[in-house]
């Protein structure tokens, strides 16, 4: 780029720091801060080599699938437009592979050093709950309970998925992505077990409270 300059990361995407774009490239947009995430993990992936698309896909859920869902068409689509805008290159043969180019991982590594208090926190259960609050405690009850239902599923599957990791040796290329997928496991078992707690709590306490005292 002229200069020397590297492009800034924003949430909607790249830009030069003039605030324009590089001439023959498009924007990562996505559905908001969650699909252009995923252009910058699938950036993550690509800057150890190329991988096939079917490969990316399976590193993705196998890597982060407990807390970040996206299935095979989602993974094809960014990789689309991360080509599109130069980002990541296209190898046909033998088999058609991606690679990240080197304004991709100038652009990853903009992102990596980014900081994400900026992008909008949108908590639907949250939400739900504040709008019920305003209903009443019946209808709070019913969020609370619909919550932990919720959540001790999550929790099982969370369980499953860590008795699984456990079961298998030499599923991560490093020790690092290992160590750092079984704490990872094991963050989330810890925070699914602090919110049934916490949504039983209040439901057997003040909400409990009001709906015996209405």
């Amino acid at each position: 780029m002229a200069g020397g300059k590297k492009p800034s990361v924003g949430v909607l995407g790249w830009q030069g720091r003039a605030g324009r774009r590089r001439r023959g490239t498009a924007p990562l947009v996505g559905r908001g801060a969650v699909g252009v995430s995923l252009h910058y993990a699938v950036l993550g992936l690509l800057s150890n080599g190329s991988m096939s698309g079917h490969d990316l896909s399976t590193t993705f859920s196998r890597g982060a699938g407990q807390f970040w869902t996206v299935n095979a068409d989602g993974v094809q689509r960014s990789l689309d437009r991360l080509v599109e805008a130069d980002l990541v290159s296209v190898e046909a043969c033998p088999e058609q592979t991606y690679r990240s180019t080197r304004l991709g991982q100038s652009v990853l590594d903009d992102w990596m050093a980014s900081d994400d208090e900026d992008v909008p926190r949108r908590e639907v259960f949250l939400l739900r709950l504040s709008v019920a609050a305003g209903l009443g405690s019946d209808e709070v009850g019913v969020i609370l309970r619909a919550r932990i239902s919720t959540m001790k599923g999550r929790l099982s599957t969370l369980m499953r998925a860590q008795k699984r990791q456990r079961s298998v040796e030499a599923i991560f290329p490093t020790e690092l992505q290992r160590v750092t997928a079984e704490a990872t496991l094991e963050h989330l078992i810890e925070l699914a077990r602090a919110e049934i707690d916490w949504a039983g709590a209040l439901a057997l306490g003040p909400c409990g409270h009001l709906r015996h005292s209405s």
